[in-house]
């Protein structure tokens, strides 16, 4: 799509506006599940239209795969020194950040009751509409005791609706809206050796919650409820407790009633689970020249449901969507991030700890006890009894002759651990392609590793020949008592 500009003042798009900004050099719509979108561009200062470029406009561009396109307001314009000017945009919904939403108190299980209960004690008055058919089960108390900012109050802080009332929130022009889930479960499959690229894993204890206690107010009274705790909360040195605000007008919970709701809390939501995301890099097949009428089907969307398959990695997982980045310019996807894949290094270490006799939680007082090298191998010894090691494979002139479908591979080849290290076979093993000419690597699943050796894996390319060069990276982890 060719973006469009406009005024500041539009709010329909059914004309050209100010008019098209072809020239541009790159421009990308990134939005984040339930967080950022913007859009970035490059434009010439001989461009078309380049005189009418002006903070607060508006630039029309098609933010995703088949989405309706969306009004992006500009910001920041930087004019560096070699004529291409880089120009920001938000999303027209960041406007909510500056409208104050007035302290308001509603209990209510209902969200949109808490949309119409902000949007009411709004000022200025805002031209943004909401839309939500979420549920809390309980009564949720939602309750701004001071003036904050109106995007701040729908999802941008501690205690927001989003926060209250889960789900997944859509900017759609000036339509707000709040679904139990935005996506769907679209059925793509991203898998190592066959369209997926890269991958990456990032684990973030930060925010980790393994318990919950609730409280209520009412007048000069205070009653708790006991806490409760996730079935993992003694995994973790200290307990990461969250509190719960069930103070309401019209009732006053007993301890009972306190308890339960905490309770319920811990079954229903994800205490307990470290935040985990998957960065995955990976062909779309319905971008590609050979794709089928099966592939046309296959176009994912914010929150969508994909899964994700990496033997190495032992991942075999379904994942929502969670940011996408999108070439306006060239109507493609430049990334798409996969979040939320509970298979990982931590809980393999989790399982590790909690599955030693001797370990019955996270030991603040493990240390490491030995550090050695073994050929490519270096390895460290932890006194609980784990055992990690990684090192780095070089080859040269390798056969690849064996047709297998499109493809041809080389013979299996595996890596040998030092002897000794592993008492059985290890919990985790990934092997990973570190450069080299003209190679990718593949792993086939004909083999699981052992406590002497990696899983098979194959060098792979689109036609008979030698690979001159590649380098094979492996990282394992086990036990070695």
């Amino acid at each position: 799509m060719i973006p469009i500009l406009y005024p500041a003042s539009a709010t329909t798009f059914g004309s050209n506006g100010l008019g098209g900004l072809p020239d541009a050099t790159a421009c990308t719509v990134t939005e984040e599940r339930n967080g950022e979108y913007y859009l970035e561009m490059t434009y010439p200062q001989t461009g078309l239209h380049y005189a009418e470029i002006a903070i607060d406009r508006i630039i029309l561009a098609t933010p995703a795969d088949g989405a309706a396109s969306q009004p992006f307001r500009i910001v920041h314009i930087s004019r560096p020194i070699d004529g291409l000017v880089t120009i920001e945009a938000q999303h027209v919904s960041y406007a909510l950040a500056a409208t104050v939403a007035l302290p308001v108190d509603i209990t209510s299980k209902y969200a949109q009751e808490a949309f119409d209960a902000i949007k009411a004690k709004s000022t200025p008055e805002t031209p943004f509409t909401f839309n939500s058919p979420v549920q809390n089960s309980l009564a949720a108390h939602y309750v701004l005791q001071q003036p904050v900012s109106l995007r701040a109050a729908i999802g941008g802080m501690e205690g927001s609706i989003l926060d209250l009332y889960g789900g997944e929130l859509e900017w759609n022009r000036w339509n707000v809206n709040l679904w139990s889930a935005r996506g769907s479960d679209s059925g793509v499959t991203i898998e190592y050796g066959k369209n997926m690229t890269a991958i990456t894993a990032d684990t973030d204890a930060r925010s980790l919650v393994t318990g919950a206690i609730a409280f209520a107010k009412k007048d000069d009274d205070v009653r708790c409820g006991e806490p409760a705790y996730a079935e993992n909360a003694d995994l973790y040195a200290y307990r990461h407790m969250t509190i719960l605000d069930l103070s309401s007008n019209d009732s006053f919970p007993t301890v009972a009633e306190l308890t339960a709701a905490a309770q319920q809390y811990v079954a229903a939501s994800s205490v307990g689970k470290l935040a985990t995301t998957i960065e995955v890099s990976f062909i779309p097949l319905w971008q590609t020249a050979n794709s089928n009428k099966l592939a046309q089907l296959q176009r994912l969307h914010l929150c969508d449901t994909v899964t994700v398959i990496h033997p190495g990695l032992r991942v075999r997982e379904k994942a929502k969507v969670v940011r996408t980045v999108y070439d306006v310019l060239r109507d493609r996807y430049d990334s798409i991030t996969v979040g939320t894949i509970r298979r990982n290094v931590a809980d393999t270490i989790s399982s590790l700890m909690s599955s030693a006799d001797s370990v019955s939680k996270l030991d603040t007082a493990d240390r490491i006890i030995e550090i050695g090298t073994s050929g490519i191998w270096t390895y460290r010894k932890w006194a609980s009894g784990i055992v990690e090691c990684w090192g780095t494979q070089s080859y040269s002139n390798i056969a690849v002759a064996t047709a297998w479908g499109s493809v041809y591979e080389s013979a299996g080849q595996k890596l040998i651990f030092p002897s000794g290290l592993f008492t059985a076979a290890p919990e985790y093993c990934s092997i990973t392609y570190g450069g080299g000419s003209e190679a990718a690597l593949s792993m086939e699943i004909d083999s699981e590793p052992t406590a002497s050796q990696t899983q098979r894996f194959y060098f792979t390319r689109g036609s008979s020949g030698t690979i001159t060069s590649a380098k094979v990276q492996a990282y394992a982890i086990g036990r070695w008592k």
